[in-house]
């Protein structure tokens, strides 16, 4: 799976996968300053993965990691996902259905160019069974301000 960029109004990778991801950092990138942004996630229609933290120990939630170097604090917050009755469960689980965004937030020490790499970990299910955990990527060039 592939993993979409826009970033700073700029697209910076677009490959057809069945689970579509954007992401966007909003405000000037500066040295030392914090920087918010938010990852997209579409799930195709029919389909869900398990909400971050997941309702039970068994299922895969949805991760998002983003790494660099000089960046530090990076923190995501995930939805709370909606109720979900599988086929044959006796309870409904909190999943991540359509489309959905988790805010981030973190900062880089240095000025300069950086490359960031995101990445989008999830398990894709219908209502009668899951596919195999997969995960969508993308590294990009940011410029830093002082």
């Amino acid at each position: 799976m592939a993993l979409s960029a826009l970033v700073l109004g700029l697209a910076v990778a677009a490959v057809a996968s069945p689970v579509k991801t954007t992401v966007k950092i909003t405000g000037p990138l500066v040295a030392g300053k914090t920087f918010r942004g938010q990852v997209f996630i579409v799930f195709p229609a029919g389909y869900h993965a398990y909400a971050n933290p997941p309702s039970d120990e068994y299922q895969i939630p949805v991760k998002v990691t983003l790494t660099g170097a000089n960046l530090k604090n990076v923190k995501f917050v995930y939805p709370k996902g909606t109720d979900f009755l599988m086929n044959g469960e006796e309870k409904p689980s909190k999943v991540y259905q359509g489309t959905v965004a988790v805010p981030f937030s973190g900062s880089l020490t240095k000025a300069g160019k950086v490359s960031l790499a995101f990445k989008v970990e999830y398990q894709m299910c219908d209502e009668h069974a899951c596919l195999p955990p997969d995960a969508a990527k993308s590294t990009f060039t940011l410029v830093v301000k002082k």
